[in-house]
């Protein structure tokens, strides 16, 4: 997936709290495109490898899926995935990968330190519960959001999901 890497950095906290904070306001894959520049997301929909990293949320019928790769850095990259339906956005996940020497340890060490203090900051770390069988943090904004995130350690990855709560 690697070729399809887009030219320009996007850090990962600045796509989930711009996905966040404009959740509402983002209506289409031009709205999404137009936010954070073509130079910065490549369209890979089309592509048959995108489903593999692709998120395993059903979408309701006559939605309209979309699969974006983005990168943060030449050692994480990752894939964004999000689904409209009847124009509005209903659910969003990125999901970045760590590569190079000490992978592991980096993804371990950016939830734990980054990550984390960052979604408690947004949430406010009394809000965020965690589900202990599935490793996973989640939380609602209070604004009809449902926002979950974890650690995936067989792909030593960070998953962020935001959906609207009539569809989770």
């Amino acid at each position: 997936m690697r070729q399809y890497e887009p030219a320009c950095n996007i850090p990962y906290l600045t796509l989930i709290s711009e996905f966040l904070c404009d959740f509402r306001e983002l209506h289409s894959r031009l709205d999404i495109i137009d936010r954070f520049g073509r130079d910065c997301l490549t369209d890979i929909t089309d592509i048959p490898q995108s489903n593999i990293n692709a998120s395993a949320t059903i979408s309701p019928e006559g939605s309209d899926k979309k699969v974006f790769q983005f990168k943060e850095s030449d050692e994480r990259w990752g894939i964004l995935d999000v689904i409209f339906h009847e124009g509005r956005l209903v659910n969003f996940r990125a999901q970045i990968f760590f590569h190079g020497w000490f992978a592991k340890s980096k993804a371990v060490k950016f939830n734990s330190l980054t990550f984390r203090p960052f979604m408690n900051e947004i949430s406010g770390m009394e809000n965020v519960h965690y589900d202990f069988s599935d490793d996973t943090c989640s939380c609602h904004n209070g604004h009809g959001l449902k926002i979950s995130f974890r650690y995936v350690p067989k792909t030593t990855s960070i998953s962020t999901t935001i959906v609207e709560e009539a569809y989770a």
